[in-house]
């Protein structure tokens, strides 16, 4: 066969397999690609180049303008995956999000391989991309376009050198000098055989030798075929006609050009296999009798060895339900040789139907059409479809029956749409506010205005993933409701410019209203509703601040009731509680507006007088006090008579530290009430011998940890539900070797002031985690931390030692802390509390509701726990206690928090608790603290504990 005939037939098969892969990236939706790793530089096929949004037909891609497509959420991973299996040599996969440069993201899928040379590096890597985009939207477009870079092959030119029958050449041209490396002078000399082979040898051209030199003995006519290689690597075609008188003609052409390109091409037509076979969807070719003539290993994994060539034994493989329909589409499209795309589902070699997306493509031949075919698993784009149409569903009737009201903004056209709740919720009738997007910033409160369009700008802007804001909606009888307002940008425009905005406002009033509530009674006493010890030391520290910098003076009263306990006794507490609430009237009229009166707990008040001139505007406000409470009070039909016992204590005089003053008013009323009652006593210097006493107590505490004399005695932690015990409490005591047993009320406070706690706290925490394992049960073991020892560098250090130590698992610790802890600095303090919750450490916020800012905290940091005061749970009989109680469990169950009630010593307290779903309990009711050994065990309630919750 003549030289260009073997051309001819490289270039058609080279052609037709690039017209193949070009057809099956089209119906694919996969582009390929080739990279390398030398020089950077790479191809990209026109599929590959559309998928990345590149405009680059005709020229080079770099690997830098492939990897800055990457999204920068999987820019790292794609990079450290690529050096890894470029390294390796291996296949790789990976799927990936690119950003095209419209801005648009797209989803692909990446395979490749790479080719590695003798020594085993990798030099080219290729592979395809896959875009599973609009896969994943079940719009599944196949179309490709693979332009294949083929070399073109130079035309032939051929030597010729003839050869007489006595072996003379005769003949030659200047091509075949060039060709054979001879001076083309050394031809055209005719030289004999001999000679050539001389020159030849010389050369160093012995390849060449025998082709050139052999004896034809063949038939005249007859063109034996032999391919040599020079020195310099040319690949030579040579060619003998032997001559009818003797002698040979013998054709000399450069086929180095052509071996390469049929190297290219057998290398090209081993990637297209390859990429082939790495498609996700099934590949295969039928001839025009419908036998499949090329089918891809994923459609002979799918149908395992079952022998089904034609399109009629194939029949049985749809799903009876898509059979029909499916067989309809192809029977159409072989009739009319168009293009055909159906979804149905196939059997599995196993007998499980899939659902797959069919495409059919005819391609024209001579002898008639043949059919490049692909089927793509859809299974699971299917399920997500009946899904989102579900979820649809379930949406459109959740909107219908949902509380919340829905808004959509076009920032574009400034409109807005609300729905039906949205109006109805703030008592305006459907479609009443129209459509104008300022509606919504008419109806805010000026209060709020600023920062809600603020928080929505930043939003908008991209500072924040998305708008929350609570602010006040005027509603139409005149009034403000408060909402939560929630929404995210939904669509953008190709420059990425915010257009809608789409979100909800609930409707959080009944909210307001409760933490309000729970913020007063924090703040104040729930049964007189007087101040409470936390805001009267908060205003008498502003005023002590104040009188420190410009001077000024005030007077602390503390006051204790006398004979108020005979009053409880004998007519029963709910008699008490109406005499102090008479109490509390009275004393509240003695006051300026500036003055504050509280209730400091149990019979004991306090009044500070701002502005106190001199002692005698403090002994004229005592000697009002006790006149009014002197006189006779009203209680349970009878008439009562109780006194009262002030002691008080100067600013400046006395002291400008609140604690200082306090104590020393304190002072004073125990030398009134020593002295007789129903009096009051200024503070004198006299009265520091209680500091002596303090002294002496800070002197015995020092040494008290060496002594070996605190321990711990454990309260029982109690499911209400079963009347299990589900932890346990660990509580100091001192034993000292001469006080004896001393109350902690009087010790820690010192033990803080001195900072001896840190200490203490850590022996505690070692001790109390020691003690949980030998229990031998898996009750939680809860510690009480104080804020000296939370602000203490290394706290969390401390914890994990003492978890260390004694082996205990940290999801078994909690540690209560209290609103002292968190109004430290808060960057530190959250990080200390994230790292705790990071170990598995419980955290629980104890005293709720008896300090400044309770639900402030909680919004801040999300505890585990929240354990309800004493002083509500010893209250709780009362309607508006148990509202408040019931507040709170409502507010841990919405923030996932567990609510343990302190103080419960009446199974009616328990039972009111229980009834309004708290969870758990402790107090006396249920056990006293008791020592090691002597605690209830978890998970077996004491016997007059179940008889108490379930009987």
């Amino acid at each position: 066969m003549h030289p260009s005939q073997d051309v001819s037939r490289a270039w058609s098969s080279l052609t037709e397999a690039n017209r193949l892969l070009r057809m099956a990236e089209e119906m694919a939706h996969v582009g390929h690609w080739q990279f390398n790793q030398t020089t950077g530089q790479g191809y990209f096929s026109d599929e590959a180049l559309r998928i990345f949004g590149l405009d680059r037909a005709g020229s080079q891609v770099t690997r830098a303008d492939v990897l800055a497509a990457y999204h920068p959420d999987d820019h790292l991973r794609v990079t450290t995956l690529l050096r890894r299996h470029i390294a390796d040599g291996t296949r790789f996969e990976y799927p990936a999000r690119i950003v095209r440069p419209d801005g648009e993201i797209r989803a692909v899928l990446v395979r490749g391989l790479c080719d590695r040379d003798p020594a085993g590096t990798s030099t080219v890597t290729f592979g395809t991309v896959l875009d599973v985009t609009e896969m994943r939207r079940t719009e599944e477009r196949l179309q490709a376009a693979t332009v294949l870079l083929t070399t073109t092959l130079d035309t032939m030119e051929q030597g010729l050198v003839m050869v007489d029958a006595g072996g003379t050449v005769a003949v030659s041209n200047r091509r075949a000098s060039e060709l054979l490396g001879l001076d083309p002078g050394f031809l055209a000399g005719k030289p004999h055989l001999a000679e050539l082979q001389q020159a030849l040898a010389a050369a160093g051209e012995d390849a060449l030798i025998g082709a050139i030199l052999r004896d034809e003995t063949g038939p005249a006519g007859s063109s034996p075929v032999e391919e040599r290689t020079r020195t310099n690597g040319m690949v030579l075609d040579v060619r003998s006609l032997p001559l009818s008188g003797g002698g040979v003609l013998r054709t000399l052409t450069d086929i180095t050009e052509r071996k390469r390109a049929e190297e290219r091409v057998a290398a090209s037509e081993a990637r297209l296999r390859a990429l082939t076979d790495a498609l996700p969807q099934m590949v295969w070719l039928e001839d025009a009798a419908g036998d499949i003539t090329y089918a891809n290993p994923r459609l002979r994994d799918f149908f395992g060895s079952a022998p089904y060539t034609r399109l009629d034994d194939r029949a049985v493989l749809y799903h009876p339900g898509d059979a029909r329909r499916v067989s309809r589409a192809r029977m159409r499209a072989h009739a009319t040789r168009s293009s055909t795309a159906v979804e149905g589902r196939l059997r599995r070699h196993d007998g499980v139907y899939r659902w797959h997306k069919l495409v059919s493509v005819p391609i024209a031949r001579e002898d008639g059409v043949e059919w490049l075919s692909t089927a793509l698993d859809i299974d699971e784009i299917v399920t997500a479809r009946e899904a989102l149409r579900t979820s649809e569903e379930r949406l459109s009737m959740a909107l219908d029956a949902g509380s919340d009201g829905l808004w959509d903004r076009d920032l574009m056209r400034c409109r807005s749409w609300h729905s039906e709740r949205w109006h109805t919720m703030l008592g305006y009738a459907p479609g009443e506010l129209g459509g104008q997007g300022r509606d919504w910033e008419d109806l805010i409160h000026p209060d709020d205005r600023e920062r809600a369009l603020r928080l929505f700008a930043d939003h908008i802007e991209g500072r924040t993933p998305i708008y929350e804001c609570e602010h006040r909606l005027l509603t139409k009888a005149g009034t403000f409701a408060w909402v939560l307002s929630r929404g995210k940008v939904v669509e953008r425009s190709r420059s990425g410019v915010p257009t809608r905005v789409v979100g909800t406002h609930v409707d959080i009033s009944a909210r307001k209203v409760a933490e309000a509530q729970i913020a007063h009674m924090a703040r104040h006493d729930p049964l007189t509703g007087l101040s409470n010890r936390t805001l009267f030391r908060e205003r008498l520290d502003q005023h002590l601040a104040e009188i420190g910098q410009h001077g000024g003076s005030l007077a602390v009263l503390c006051l204790d009731l006398d004979r108020f306990k005979a009053v409880n006794d004998t007519l029963g507490h709910p008699a008490g509680d109406v005499l102090l609430e008479a109490v509390a009237r009275r004393l509240r009229g003695l006051l300026r507006v500036e003055d504050t009166v509280a209730r400091l707990g149990g019979d004991e008040f306090a009044i500070l007088q701002a502005g106190s001139r001199s002692a005698q505007d403090a002994a004229a406000l005592a000697r009002r006090v006790l006149a009014q409470l002197n006189e006779p009070f009203t209680v349970a039909g009878r008439d009562v008579r109780i006194g009262v016992s002030i002691g008080i204590a100067l600013a400046p005089g006395h002291g400008l530290s609140g604690t200082v003053l306090f104590g020393r008013a304190d002072l004073a009323l125990y030398r009134a009430k020593a002295e007789g009652r129903n009096a009051f006593r200024f503070f004198d210097a006299a009265m520091d011998a209680a500091v002596e006493e303090r002294e002496r107590l800070e002197l015995d505490l020092r040494g008290a940890l060496s002594r070996d004399e605190f321990m711990l005695h454990y309260q029982p932690v109690i499911d209400l539900e079963t009347g299990q015990v589900i932890g346990r409490e660990a509580l100091l005591r001192w034993l000292h070797p001469v006080r004896g047993l001393v109350s902690p009320g009087e010790f820690i406070p010192l033990a803080e002031e001195t900072r001896l706690i840190v200490e203490i706290g850590a022996w505690a925490l070692r001790r109390a985690c020691a003690d949980a394992l030998a229990f031998g049960d898996r009750a939680r073991m809860a510690v009480n931390v104080s804020a000296v020892q939370f602000g203490q560098p290394g706290f969390a250090h401390t914890v994990l030692a003492a978890l260390c130590a004694s082996g205990l698992p940290a999801h078994r610790l909690e540690l209560e802390i209290t609103e002292t802890v968190l109004m430290q600095d808060a960057e530190p303090l959250i990080a200390t509390l994230t790292v705790l919750r990071d170990l598995g450490v419980s955290i629980a916020l104890d005293d709720f509701g008896t300090g400044y800012s309770s639900l402030s905290y909680l919004r801040r940091f999300p505890f585990d726990k929240i354990k309800i005061d004493r002083s509500f749970v010893a209250d709780i009989a009362n309607p508006e206690t148990a509202a408040i109680v019931r507040a709170i469990v409502g507010l841990g169950a919405s923030l996932g928090m567990r609510v343990t009630a302190e103080g419960v010593e009446t199974e009616a307290q328990a039972a009111i608790l229980r009834n309004e779903g708290c969870g758990e309990a402790q107090g006396y009711l249920f056990g006293r603290p008791a020592p090691l050994g002597r605690a209830a065990p978890a998970g077996r309630p004491d016997d007059a504990v179940e008889e108490r919750l379930c009987g």
